[in-house]
């Protein structure tokens, strides 16, 4: 500081010293962070490496994407996950070289699913065409490692074509992309892991960076810098360092398989625990102002298109294959069909949404067959009438109806008491009510709840419970929830399940998509945990007033409005062919936790109930609705 005071009126003479003064700063944090790092190395290298005890995820078939995979800490990751049985995809930029890596690998291994594609980090287009690559050839990716990097670098400013400096392009920028164009596949499987900091705005998918210490790689080149300097590095990097085989095999691993992990996320890591000192740096508001920057460089209004377009994409093809299904029934199976139906004269069938559509078909059908009806409608002024009506056509005066309004959990335990109290015995329950597609808006009810997730799916979750004891007091009891070929384009996140940080997807249809998604998960959970047949059901295109087409565009309007005009069931066909199947068929009466559609298992749909998934949302709701609570009030 004396030493400044004296050079104060130069001004060269001033940012001269403050120039020295800084890079000593700088040396001196230097010298530090490798002293330290060295010292953990070593504590963990004679300590603690003897003591490690593996206990991995099992990734066999798994597909696997790793940057910067034909050198260094890449290579060795993409061998080892080789080695564990994954499908992996390497990224990377020096293609001929990498090329000879996947060769070396394949026979290394003995596993040939290894391929590499080009990838050049300072690129975005190259990084967009390499995520539309591997997201159209892999849909479901289990681990994305962002590892690929440039290390030291001269003293001047290189710049892409992007406009972005080159170390901002491929170590971080590049990455950035990279794994938003991949989130949806990402998502597709179960816990996912992502070998960087993306957790909190990702929360289905588990985040890890790690510091893998001095690790001798082409990336630790010291060729621009200083004599001094360059021999101190030398010297660490001979003694001090890892190889790159056990930097992958020791530190990446942990992250990306070590189960003890699996439920953390947005962490660093370093030497196989907590990096305390560079976790602290972590500032929650300067993490998301940089999301905000980076999305805003990376031009992801247009990214954002695209996926509007791959969703399109999406709902015409289940569109158009439910459409395929019903066409392949309606001509060739509907007429070799034979009824072998229970007996139902006198047993309680509870119906929610009786008043319209498929549920007051149902309604019906029930009545038609001697059981007792109980519906259960928002619509209590058009339901008296649907009363009136199904009691003249059927003769049968064993029907009611009683107010349900499924959007709050006060009236869905209200109805469970009453019915409870008139019918100790149900023999069937139709959770058929619903809501369609929405505007793009969150609605929340009094309880706090995306109206869809309400009405679809955690109102009937409630009812179900509330309605137990009464069910399992019968004899072969059965449950019927009416679902969608639409779950095939859900996208749910069990920690944003109100959609409170989601997008509502194309044309507003994911609030929809995912509860009835939601739906098909708890039927899985019902036969698993209650062991009462559980049967979801689609009943293909229906023209019910839930198909409101009023929040959806022009084109998309006509087509949906051909589709339902030329191929679709009517509401009475859906619940005597399909409801009635799953309420009442001998021939699938040990059946339980399975989708149907069009009278045999929707299997691509049954394919995507994961026993963990549905495990877990039953939890979620259980605590969500208050359940313990409120069973303890309905007897």
């Amino acid at each position: 500081l004396t030493s400044l005071r004296r050079l104060e009126h130069t001004g060269f003479e001033f940012h001269w010293e403050m120039s020295v003064l800084q890079k000593l700063i700088q040396l001196k944090t230097f010298l530090s962070l490798v002293t330290s790092t060295s010292i953990k190395f070593l504590i963990y290298k004679y300590f603690v490496r003897k003591n490690i005890r593996r206990n991995e995820e099992d990734i066999r078939g798994k597909c696997v994407v790793v940057t910067g995979g034909s050198s260094g800490i890449g290579k060795s990751s993409a061998k080892e996950f080789a080695q564990r049985g994954a499908t992996v995809v390497i990224g990377d930029v020096d293609f001929e070289n990498g090329q000879k890596v996947v060769q070396e690998i394949q026979k290394l291994t003995g596993n040939a699913n290894v391929e590499i594609l080009k990838l050049d980090l300072s690129d975005m287009d190259s990084v967009e065409q390499f995520a539309r690559t591997v997201s159209a050839k892999h849909p479901k990716i289990k681990i994305l490692c962002n590892n690929a990097g440039i290390g030291g670098s001269k003293d001047e400013n290189i710049k892409t074509k992007d406009g972005f400096n080159i170390h901002v392009a491929v170590n971080y920028m590049g990455h950035f992309l990279l794994t938003n164009l991949l989130k949806k596949n990402l998502e597709a499987e179960l816990q996912p892991r992502q070998e960087f900091h993306l957790g909190r705005r990702s929360r289905i998918i588990h985040s890890y960076a790690f510091c893998p210490g001095m690790v001798n790689t082409p990336i630790t080149t010291s060729k621009d810098v200083g004599p001094g300097l360059k021999f101190f590095y030398r010297i660490s990097m001979n003694v001090l360092a890892t190889t790159p085989d056990e930097a992958a095999s020791e530190f990446l691993m942990f992250c990306a398989l070590e189960k003890s992990i699996e439920g953390e996320t947005g962490k660093i890591y370093q030497f196989r625990k907590h990096f305390s000192e560079a976790i602290q740096k972590l500032d929650s508001q300067l993490a998301e102002d940089l999301w905000e920057k980076s999305s805003e460089l990376n031009n992801l209004s247009k990214m954002r298109f695209m996926q509007k377009i791959s969703q399109m994409k999406r709902f015409v093809v289940v569109v158009t294959s439910a459409w395929y299904a019903f066409f392949v029934y309606k001509h060739f199976k509907r007429n070799n069909y034979h009824r072998n139906e229970e007996d139902i004269n006198g047993k309680c069938v509870v119906v929610t949404g009786g008043s319209s559509g498929i549920g007051r078909s149902s309604a019906r059908e029930f009545a038609q067959r001697g059981a007792t009806v109980v519906i259960g409608d928002i619509d209590m002024e058009n339901g008296e009438k649907v009363v009136q009506e199904i009691k003249k056509e059927s003769g049968n005066m064993n029907v009611t109806i009683f107010k349900l309004d499924l959007s709050d959990m006060d009236s869905v335990e209200h109805f469970a008491h009453q019915v409870s109290t008139l019918h100790p015995k149900i023999k069937i329950l139709l959770n058929n009510a619903g809501i369609g597609g929405s505007k793009d808006e969150n609605i929340k009810t009094k309880d706090g709840f995306n109206i869809h997730i309400a009405v679809n799916y955690m109102g009937h979750f409630l009812l179900t419970n509330l309605l137990m004891k009464n069910l399992k007091a019968e004899i072969h009891p059965r449950i019927v929830i009416t679902t969608s070929s639409y779950l095939l384009m859900s996208e749910l996140d069990l920690d944003d399940i109100n959609m409170d940080k989601s997008g509502f997807g194309f044309e507003n249809c994911l609030p929809y998509c995912n509860t009835k998604f939601c739906l098909a998960l708890f039927t899985r959970e019902l036969g698993r945990r209650t062991g009462i047949n559980a049967y979801a059901l689609c009943p293909g295109m229906v023209d019910t007033p839930i198909n409101n087409l009023d929040n959806i565009g022009t084109g998309l309007k006509f087509f949906y409005r051909m589709a339902l005009s030329t191929c679709s069931s009517t509401a009475n066909e859906a619940a005597s062919e399909f409801v009635m199947y799953c309420a009442l068929d001998k021939g699938i009466e040990h059946e339980t936790g399975q989708i149907y559609r069009f009278r045999k298992h929707f299997d691509k749909a049954n394919e995507r109930l994961d026993s963990e998934l549905a495990k877990s949302l039953w939890e979620k709701s259980s605590e969500m609705v208050r359940l313990s609570e409120r069973m303890s009030r309905v007897k």
